[in-house]
């Protein structure tokens, strides 16, 4: 008889906290395999013994039935001398050894049979609130430390009853080495509190608290990576109180709706959007309405927006709270522009906007709000556009091709912050941490910063900040980095570096094209709609855009787009009477002051953000803003009136100029043709269609130019701007009927989430 074979595999990537283990195990007693599998700082490591044969098809199983949420980047196996006599195959208590990795799953849906288990009476779960097996639950938002074991998550606190041991241990549960398996005689529970966070005793409580929503209450539950604020979406009264209560006069509401026939009830849905819903990430996705949930002439759950926000039930408390409305909204708990509330220790920042408190007792560590994608439908191709990245995505890892030869930690932009890490060929981006202008937002960043080193066992080299001068994550990077370790990246570099990075081109030379709302420039004024030529290896050089206007009125301005559209429509040479018409609240003596201040200002800018307030205010926007973008979203929401975006025609005629050696569209001749229809009184939905397509077509023209020039064939689009549908659209249709590679952020969202990224890549591969 030959002898038995023995071989050590060592598999690295996402490969824990997934039923890895148990996977291996069984796999191995299907193959007659002896010996064991556990986790280790490198990874899953597995020693088989048994005949060559069996040991070699096995190793290609492992590679072609590994479980769905598992990446396996690498797969070593070689072949060792082993005496030990191994009576069967095990799993063993996992590793602590000093070698680093840095591999650790998002927060993750519930999954179809978990969701069976909860539906019938006779399962041990029955409508059990924290019900999870090895394929779904909690991961990121409990981890302690790592390796992911159950005792290094928060899920420790709470010791296992027999029956949940029992199918721990058991090879034929799908509950085999699920670290968060409980129930209700040995887990986490619920409690009730009022408005005064005092404790309510009631027999029935998923009743009692059902009938308070369909009264029209507002419920903070907390769930996996914090509370929400949920309330039943069909009530008038409920969702005013929420807005008042919220601070919250105009943004839209995410809902929570019951199924997949509910969404297609009031949503347009294809395919990929259905995927996309019942997928374990099981993300917040912009759909088109197909009709409106309150019959009413205005929509107080998403305004003038042709979306909503839709997300199906992702863990199991949200069927408990849907057993009378089958649609519930379903928020942030926070104050509008704060963090969410994670914490009890932080619920007095609720009392005022929640009627009651369904808490729990299972502790969050960290923060982790709901993600938000769009899939956009291309000529030739499908996209899925990140809003916001956190829940079932973040901290996924990216695989790079190329290894960076230093440690880096990129420590992202004041708006829509997050931070990322590179080390050799891995990166890692946090989850969205909202901006830091909110005291609140600034302290879950510090957190975030000491809290991605310690459970990842990462120490940067270096660290990479934003140029902007005033930003508060550049002074707290300085702070935090020694001397000579800080590097500055221009704010819109690194919106194009992170393309680069996130497609793995380090050496092409690309155009790449920035358009957002505002970035602090290499010369000091304010940049938003930028061309640059060049790549990761050597350097990115601004050649473009849209043209320098002046800008005097700095961040007021972004809160007031009064103010922009006096200073951009003075500068295009519009008449000033007619001008004076169009401002709501400025007397003569106001308007005289606000002028000198235009024509004495020595502060530029190239925004796009800007340009679309300004434009925006003249086609009715006449309010404050009240979340970021607002006036830009209003001004798209025009077309959609008219047109389902598609449209392309009556193209203001573009001109341009050259800016000190660049090359950029002049707004001010757009901003005239604007006004003459305006004054003209063209259809206001038919001039933001013309305007947006003069927008598109006058830069297209510049790449077209320059991409002749420099023989380039690839392009990457990048900023918040391309959230914008319309322009999205358009830009990929154009350019790929050039015959160019376009590319924009898919790993994380365009907006400036994405700056952690580009701040990485473009500090580990330029060669300058």
């Amino acid at each position: 008889m030959e002898k038995d074979s023995c071989y050590k595999i060592l598999i690295d990537g996402i490969v824990q906290g997934i039923g890895f283990r148990p996977f291996i195990y069984n796999l191995a007693v299907e193959y007659k395999l002896k010996g064991y599998v556990k986790n280790t700082l490198k990874g899953v490591e597995i020693l088989v013994k048994g005949e060559e044969d069996k040991i070699r098809a096995f190793i290609e199983d492992i590679k072609i039935r590994k479980p769905s949420l598992s990446v396996i980047r690498t797969l070593h196996y070689e072949k060792v001398f082993c005496d030990n006599n191994f009576e069967a195959f095990h799993i063993v208590p996992s590793e602590s050894l000093n070698e680093k990795s840095i591999f650790i799953l998002p927060d993750i849906g519930i999954c179809d049979n978990c969701i069976e288990d909860f539906h019938n009476i006779k399962s041990p779960f029955y409508k059990y609130p924290f019900l999870t097996c090895t394929n779904c639950g909690p991961r990121y938002s409990i981890i302690e430390r790592y390796p992911y074991d159950r005792i290094n998550t928060t899920m420790n606190d709470f010791i296992m009853c027999e029956r949940c041991d029992r199918d721990y241990k058991d090879i034929h549960s799908r509950r085999f080495h699920a670290e968060t398996i409980s129930c209700s005689k040995c887990g986490p529970a619920y409690s009730l509190l009022d408005e005064n966070l005092n404790e309510l005793k009631i027999e029935d409580m998923w009743s009692f608290i059902n009938h308070k929503i369909k009264e029209g209450k507002i419920v903070a539950v907390k769930g996996i990576g914090g509370y929400h604020l949920v309330l039943d979406a069909k009530n008038i009264e409920a969702i005013k109180a929420l807005r008042k209560r919220k601070k919250r006069d105009r943004k839209p509401f995410a809902l929570l709706m019951k199924d997949i026939e509910t969404i297609q009830k009031y949503c347009y849905i294809n395919e990929v959007e259905k995927s996309l819903l019942e997928s374990p990430s099981k993300p917040i996705l912009l759909l088109r309405k197909k009709k409106t949930i309150l019959e009413q002439e205005e929509d107080l759950i998403s305004g003038n927006s042709p979306y909503y926000g839709v997300m199906l039930p992702y863990t199991p408390v949200h069927f408990l709270l849907m057993t009378e409305c089958d649609i519930l909204i379903c928020t942030s708990a926070n104050v509008s522009g704060e963090p969410i509330v994670f914490r009890e220790e932080e619920l007095d920042r609720l009392r005022g906007i929640a009627d009651y408190f369904l808490i729990h007792n299972r502790r969050v560590l960290r923060f982790v709000e709901d993600s938000v994608l769009k899939v956009s439908q291309l000529p030739g191709r499908t996209l899925k556009i990140f809003y916001r990245k956190s829940r079932g995505y973040a901290p996924l890892t990216l695989f790079l091709s190329k290894k960076a030869n230093k440690s880096i930690i990129g420590m992202g932009s004041d708006l829509k912050s997050t931070i990322s890490l590179l080390k050799e060929d891995v990166l890692i981006q946090s989850q969205y941490l909202g901006d830091l202008a909110d005291y609140e937002s600034y302290e879950a960043y510090t957190r975030c910063h000491n809290d991605l080193q310690d459970i990842f066992m990462f120490t940067p080299d270096v660290y990479v900040c934003d140029l902007h001068p005033a930003y508060l994550s550049r002074s707290f990077t300085e702070s935090k980095a020694k001397k000579g370790n800080v590097y500055y990246v221009q704010h819109h570099k690194a919106h194009i570096a992170s393309v680069l990075l996130e497609n793995n081109w380090f050496e092409d030379n690309v155009l790449g094209v920035a358009l957002d709302g505002t970035g602090y420039g290499e010369d000091g004024q304010i940049w938003g709609g930028e061309i640059f030529f060049g790549s990761l290896k050597k350097e990115l050089k601004r050649l473009g855009g849209i043209s320098y206007l002046k800008f005097p009125f700095g961040d007021k301005a972004v809160k007031d787009p009064e103010r922009t559209f006096l200073a951009y429509f003075l500068q295009a040479g519009v008449d000033i009477e007619s001008i004076k018409k169009e401002l709501v609240s400025i007397d003569e003596r106001s308007f005289s002051i606000m002028k000198n201040i235009v024509d004495r200002a020595t502060i530029y800018a190239s925004s796009t953000g800007r340009l679309f307030d300004a434009v925006s205010y003249l086609l009715g926007f006449r309010k404050k803003i009240s979340y970021e973008g607002e006036a830009a979203i209003e001004l798209e929401n025009l077309i959609y009136l008219i047109s389902d975006g598609t449209d392309f025609s009556n193209i203001y005629t573009s001109e341009f100029l050259i800016e000190d050696g660049r090359v950029t569209l002049d707004t001010r001749t757009i901003l005239r043709h604007v006004f003459r229809d305006f004054v003209d009184k063209v259809n206001l939905s038919e001039i933001s269609l013309r305007f947006h397509s003069s927008l598109v077509s006058g830069i297209c023209k510049i790449i077209e130019n320059y991409a002749y020039k420099f023989g380039v064939k690839k392009v990457v689009l990048s900023g918040g701007s391309f959230q914008n549908q319309f322009l999205l659209y358009h830009f990929f249709r154009i350019l790929e009927s050039k015959g160019f590679q376009v590319a924009i952020n898919e790993y994380s969202p365009p907006n400036d989430a994405c700056i952690s990224i580009g701040q990485c890549g473009y500090i580990a591969f330029n060669e300058n």
